[in-house]
């Protein structure tokens, strides 16, 4: 058991050197190369027996997330002291994962318009034949889409978002 800043994290028992995993989120998540380690409800988990003074690679294994978590980057390295528990954290993104086909007057938007959440500020960029994939949506929201020489525009998708999976 590890107590830390954000509260207590059950573990499997520890080494001198251990490294805490925070995902938040990211519920049930295995840690790659350790077995039996996944994260707990809140998205933190324990590695114990890091290498000390070395480079310690942590990867969450992405095909056990859910539908709706989503991370940015899943390795991260940490090169801890003699005795310490250090952090190895991830930015993750909970909500809905969308492909949204976005046209105006029948065409589709350009290639590399910005696209963003208003509420939650994801962003992504529009791609071949008008095509976004956003990740991390909440159920509700509005697009603000920009291009060209100021040129925007504000869309509200159905909502909630129509559910396929």
């Amino acid at each position: 058991m590890v107590g830390h800043a954000d509260g207590i994290t059950f573990s499997q028992p520890l080494g001198d050197t251990n490294v805490l995993i925070k995902a938040p989120g990211a519920k049930g998540v295995r840690i790659e190369n350790q077995t039996g380690v996944k994260t707990d409800w809140r998205g933190y988990a324990v590695m114990p027996y890091a290498t000390v003074y070395r480079y310690n690679r942590v990867a969450l294994d992405t095909n056990t997330m859910d539908n709706h978590t989503d991370v940015e980057n899943n390795v991260s390295s940490v090169v801890p002291t003699e005795g310490a528990l250090v952090r190895a954290a991830f930015d993750t993104r909970i909500g809905v994962r969308a492909i949204i086909t976005a046209r105006l007057g029948g065409r589709p938007l350009p290639f590399g318009a910005i696209v963003r959440e208003t509420a939650s500020g994801i962003t992504s960029m529009v791609g071949d034949d008008g095509q976004i994939y956003l990740s991390g949506l909440p159920l509700k929201g509005e697009l603000f889409i920009q291009w060209g020489e100021g040129k925007t525009r504000v869309v509200s998708p159905p909502t909630p978002w129509r559910r396929i999976a």
